[in-house]
Order: C-alpha cells, then structure tokens, then sequence
C-alpha cells in the first residue's frame, strides 16, 4: 500500500489519492436568539416595546482533526491569513 522509491522518477511524490485524507467537517457560522417582552410587561417598565437579543458568530466547528481547520488549504505552505474570530453580542432593543 506504500509506493516504492524508484530512482531518477521527477514526479515520485506527486499527484496521487495517497495523501487524501476525510476533511468532513459541520461549521455552525452563526446563532441568533432573541426575545420580545410583551406589550404588558413594557407597558409596566413605561416603554412601548423591549427586546433582548445575542448573537454569536463562527460559534462551533466540529471536525476529527484537531487542531486543522478543514476550511483551509493543506498544501504545506503557510498563506499568512488568521482563522475566523469568534465574536459574542448582546444587546437590548427599547422602544420608548
């Protein structure tokens, strides 16, 4: 299951299933919650509408191979880009 080592072939280690490997991966990009407190209960805070909200962005990646982002290239050269950030926001919506 290994190739042999053959003298003077320019092309011995190149293009070849060989180095396939599964990269299968589920990204969870983005998650957003929110909630609208009813009329009642605004109308007793003497507002006319509230909302409350959070939102995370590229919240979880799941993947077998630790420590490898999947979504990036493998061809051993370093391409100076950062992973994605992962970013949590909270927030309250009043209507006076």
């Amino acid at each position: 299951n290994v190739p042999r080592v053959q003298n003077a072939l320019a092309n011995q280690s190149g293009a070849s299933t060989r180095f396939l490997f599964d990269a299968s991966y589920i990204n969870i990009k983005n998650i957003t919650l929110s909630y609208n407190l009813s009329k009642a209960t605004a109308n007793k805070m003497h507002v006319s509408g509230l909302s409350i909200y959070g939102n995370i962005d590229n919240a979880v990646l799941f993947t077998a191979k630790k420590g490898m982002d999947p979504q990036r290239n493998f061809s051993g050269t370093s391409d100076a880009t950062f992973p994605p950030v992962r970013t949590v926001t909270f927030g309250l919506n009043v209507n006076l």
